[in-house]
């Protein structure tokens, strides 16, 4: 065996370790990944369509970071102190790919920054042109993603609709996460009972989804009981499943903090999929991303809050 032979032969047995204790192998996207947030918000007198890309975190060697930058609140002057250095990342990356589920349904070409304003705050975000799968436009009001508000003012007074997708500055290739694709009983009730019991409670698991997050044929599974979420990963039936994450929430009152999960999906090009959560509170919104490492879910980011 030559020398090359041997170095690829190394390399791979890396690799095939990495997957089998967890870890994601290196990251296959060769520059920058901006991980960003389509708001897709139509004005509901006049009907009107308007895109803004929100940037959230970009991932460079093997980190995140957050890519969110503050803006000039137009009433109240607030972010005015913010360093006049600081730049969003739309400046130079411009184009996207929107996903829905792990599926590309369309593109967004940023042309302008602008600050939009949310409840007493104001970030910048990415206006330009859309090109999305007519059938994916949807904002029907019993969708968790979908947020309606109503805006007053001197005489005027109306109301406008969000719906929220993923979006990726460079395209990666996606495997199978199908959500919900386990059809064995057997499996279903052993992580449903892996979930009750982590989370110390008889009830039943709402929310209940399923998935291959590291495509090693088992199945993945989430959900949430009362204020708890948890993450089980099945290994056969002769096994206790094992608990993956326990994510504790804090609903009502002031520091109210739910999470939503908005997309799993590979955001990093490595063939294992990571979660995208979206944090809701009282006036404000931050956003999490967790993956795969050791046999455990790890927050890998947490951050690009915006609000009051």
């Amino acid at each position: 065996m030559g020398f090359a032979e041997i170095i690829l032969l190394s390399l791979r047995l890396l690799a095939a370790g990495r997957a089998e204790d967890g870890l994601a192998p290196f990251a296959h996207t060769a520059e920058p990944q901006l991980v960003a947030l389509l708001a897709l918000r139509r004005e509901n007198l006049p009907h009107t369509l308007r895109g803004e890309i929100y940037p959230i975190a970009v991932f460079e060697g093997n980190l995140f970071r957050d890519a969110s930058v503050r803006g000039v609140h137009p009433l109240t002057g607030a972010g005015s102190d913010a360093p006049s250095s600081a730049v969003s990342p739309l400046a130079e990356i411009r184009q996207f790919t929107v996903y829905q589920r792990a599926a590309p349904i369309g593109g967004f070409r940023v042309t302008g920054i602008e600050a939009a304003v949310y409840s007493c705050a104001a970030v910048q975000v990415g206006v330009g042109d859309m090109d999305l799968q007519p059938s994916h436009v949807r904002f029907g009001r019993l969708d968790p993603r979908v947020q309606t508000f109503a805006v007053s003012g001197p005489g005027v007074t109306y109301e406008y609709t969000l719906n929220y997708y993923l979006a990726l500055s460079v395209p990666v290739s996606q495997p199978d996460f199908t959500w919900d694709s386990l059809s064995d009983p057997a499996a279903t009730r052993r992580l449903r009972d892996a979930i009750r019991e982590a989370a110390g409670s008889l009830a039943e698991p709402d929310g209940f989804r399923t998935f291959d997050l590291d495509g090693d044929g088992q199945p993945e599974a989430v959900g949430a009981v009362e204020a708890t979420i948890v993450w089980a990963s099945d290994r056969g039936p002769e096994v206790t499943p094992r608990i993956l994450a326990v994510l504790e929430e804090t609903p009502g009152g002031r520091l109210n903090r739910r999470r939503h999960l908005a997309e799993v999906m590979d955001l990093t090009g490595d063939g294992i999929a990571e979660l995208f959560y979206q944090i809701d509170g009282i006036e404000h919104h931050a956003f999490e991303i967790h993956a795969l490492k050791r046999n455990a879910l790890t927050e890998v980011f947490s951050g690009a809050g915006y609000g009051c």
